[in-house]
């Protein structure tokens, strides 16, 4: 399968050393480590420690990238999902706060008929149910083809449309409250851009599985 692995981290490097260690990297044509900018001097020296372990580790296939600046986790996301489909179309993204084994690797192998599909593939702490479809879930970790995730794009729908949209596929409830988080997230009002995505896979019909 033409996968690539992308963690995206920031200060939290002990779970991201666990899954370089642990982790059958040979599976994945490129690895990318993606660390934004740090905020104060004291992050800058931790993040240059953990380059200079990882660089230690000698992993052939793997390309790091520190940003100069700080872009916050809203934009740092969403450019480097972006930017890490140059070499394959399947992308296995991890942030700094999940750790995986290889079973987790094999479960995106054994489905990538239906990743080509619009389906993602997700691990996700708050489902405990196996094998099903749904438009839940977080971003932990998660598994997306590129032609689903050039879907993504911060929308400028009115606050009744997406509401609108997020009854029609989900119901009273959780329209009631996702439509004010996707509303501030699309406008850049809070830091996250995973509620912006969660609208664009409901409208889009991206399901997870």
């Amino acid at each position: 399968m033409d996968i690539s692995l992308l963690i995206i981290a920031y200060s939290r490097f002990n779970v991201v050393e666990k899954n370089l260690n642990n982790l059958d990297l040979t599976l994945f044509k490129k690895i990318y480590l993606n660390i934004d900018g740090p905020k104060t001097n004291q992050i800058k020296s931790k993040q240059l420690t953990f380059i200079k372990k990882v660089n230690s580790l000698k992993i052939g296939n793997l390309e790091i990238s520190i940003n100069q600046t700080n872009i916050g986790v809203r934009n740092f996301v969403v450019q480097s999902i972006s930017s890490s489909f140059k070499d394959s179309n399947f992308l296995l993204v991890l942030e700094d706060d999940i750790l995986i084994n290889n079973k987790s690797i094999q479960f995106i192998l054994s489905n990538k008929d239906i990743l080509n599909k619009n389906i993602i593939s997700l691990f996700n702490p708050i489902n405990l149910k196996n094998n099903i479809l749904t438009f839940d879930g977080g971003i932990w970790g998660w598994s997306v083809s590129k032609e689903n995730w050039q879907k993504f794009h911060w929308v400028n729908d009115s606050y009744f449309t997406i509401f609108c949209n997020v009854y029609n596929c989900q119901g009273l409830l959780k329209s009631l409250y996702y439509s004010p988080l996707i509303c501030l997230s699309s406008r850049g009002l809070i830091k996250s851009w995973a509620y912006t995505w969660y609208y664009i896979r409901l409208i889009q019909n991206i399901k997870s599985l």
